[in-house]
């Protein structure tokens, strides 16, 4: 207790009250500041970390190092900007205080802390909370924006944000379910929601750090490819339909028309332009026999583009919709 008194009494009463408002188990940090943030060496004020399980770092680039990439936060906005958030933190100027999301892992044990930064009289103080409901609460408040609640997979915020800062090429996917609509009137909306769940984990269980699945809405899904190439992208697709067809619901046979796009910096368009075109290439197969994937390759997206809009082929695309 008598060094969290020397905290109140350097920093100010008031302050150190804002940093314990709550019941959890805490510690709080400081930072000796030096020329590089990312070395400043850390003191034990107020218990220390070795409470939770955790090793007491010596420096603040040491405790960053055990961050948590798998948390299911991080996995949403990517390991690595999630990451780069928190170190920023560390290097703003204009706020005495800043309180952020921290999870650690160490050793295999993950555990979970609201953070809070204060800064006051060229002193860094960092106030670790760890939730007494875990990390299940926070985390699953956090996913319930991002995270479609039937499937599982991503929804469209995580779509927009994963597309603001993408480099390298991607392809993107687009597949909406055939006959959707007979089979939600035939055998309920519940049924249909038990198929749009068996959807999900085949998706899920496709799903790696090569291609991410999102729910748009209904019926139709999207995805995204890191690092495949065209070829590897076709083998996908085969995959995600094989997949789709093996599903054994009440004698209906499932599956899905797909188009597919091509995006990169240069191309002549923007990632949801992709999206939209890929979109597009999902109406096309629909009109196919067995509802063929089509590709709508960069030539074809510049050249509707140049005459008109993808928006207004969509339009049209889908006055002609057969399944």
């Amino acid at each position: 207790m008598k060094d969290l008194i020397e905290v109140a009494n350097s920093i100010g009463v008031d302050s150190i009250l804002q940093l314990l408002v709550g019941d959890n188990e805490c510690c709080i940090l400081s930072l000796n500041y030096q020329d590089d943030m990312m070395k400043s060496n850390i003191s034990y004020l107020y218990n220390d970390l070795k409470m939770f399980g955790l090793e007491n770092y010596s420096t603040l680039k040491e405790l960053l190092l055990y961050i948590d990439s798998k948390s299911e936060v991080a996995e949403i906005v990517g390991s690595k900007h999630f990451v780069m958030d928190i170190k920023k933190h560390f290097s703003l100027n204009n706020k005495n205080v800043v309180q952020f999301y921290l999870p650690l892992k160490d050793n295999g044990k993950s555990t979970y802390f609201q953070a809070t930064l204060l800064k006051k009289n060229n002193q860094n103080l960092l106030l670790l909370e760890q939730s007494i409901e875990s990390k299940t609460k926070y985390e699953n408040l956090y996913a319930s924006s991002y995270k479609d609640q039937l499937t599982g997979l991503f929804n469209t915020n995580t779509l927009k944000m994963h597309i603001e800062e993408l480099v390298g090429t991607h392809y993107f996917g687009f597949l909406d379910l055939n006959y959707f609509k007979k089979i939600n009137d035939t055998l309920t909306h519940q049924v249909g929601d038990e198929l749009l769940y068996r959807i999900g984990l085949v998706l899920m269980g496709i799903s790696d750090e090569h291609v991410i699945f999102y729910r748009r809405s209904g019926d139709e899904f999207i995805f995204m490819t890191n690092d495949l190439g065209f070829e590897e992208t076709k083998e996908l697709i085969e995959r995600i339909q094989k997949g789709i067809s093996e599903i054994e619901f009440y004698g209906f046979d499932i599956s899905a028309g797909l188009g597919f796009s091509k995006y990169e910096r240069g191309i002549g368009y923007d990632a949801m332009t992709a999206i939209n075109a890929a979109d597009l290439g999902m109406y096309k197969s629909k009109l196919t026999e067995k509802s063929i994937p089509v590709y709508m390759n960069p030539d074809d997206i510049n050249r509707i583009l140049s005459n008109g809009s993808i928006a207004h082929e969509l339009e049209m695309a889908s006055k002609n919709r057969k399944r």
